[in-house]
């Protein structure tokens, strides 16, 4: 009973491999943080020939339509920085989400190993539906099975003579 409630428990780990999911999700937020930054530097530079275009169609801005357009730039950067922010933090959660998805699997495989070894039978090991790699663990319970027949057929005498 404590088993399937521990293995419960272990099943629902975000973090399973932390040096793999922390360099993973750095690569997100690199990226994320570059896409933004390159996105804000386009739009200031855009919008700051635009309104140097319409600086000089007009003969000039008053000071109270520079402030306004002053005003507007900066309410865009402040919500810039928010939705970077918000989008840093989901970049985070979906990051690890992601990379829990890949290194789940492997640490799944290697726990059931290592009961296996312990117990000293085979136990067919499986992973969640939405985990990758489903199709790697078909092979390595079918090789799991053949070396324990062949080893439980090596321990038999009447076997043993097979197999020379």
């Amino acid at each position: 009973m404590f088993d399937k409630l521990l293995e419960k428990i272990v099943r629902k780990r975000l973090i399973v491999n932390p040096a793999f999911q922390k360099e993973a999700t750095w690569v997100f937020l690199i990226a994320l943080f570059s896409g933004m930054f390159a996105f804000l530097a386009c739009w200031f530079y855009l919008g700051f020939q635009f309104f140097q275009n319409l600086n000089l169609l007009t003969d000039g801005l008053s000071e109270q339509i520079q402030r306004q357009i002053f005003q507007s730039w900066k309410q865009v950067f402040y919500m810039s920085i928010g939705l970077t922010v918000i989008f840093a933090a989901a970049t985070v959660f979906l990051g690890l989400f992601f990379t829990n998805r890949v290194a789940g699997p492997i640490f799944r495989i290697d726990l059931d190993l290592k009961n296996m070894i312990k117990a000293g039978e085979f136990k067919e090991i499986s992973t969640r539906k939405s985990d990758f790699f489903k199709d790697h663990l078909e092979v390595i319970n079918e090789l799991l099975k053949k070396c324990l027949i062949d080893k439980k057929q090596s321990k038999n005498p009447k076997n043993s003579e097979i197999l020379k």
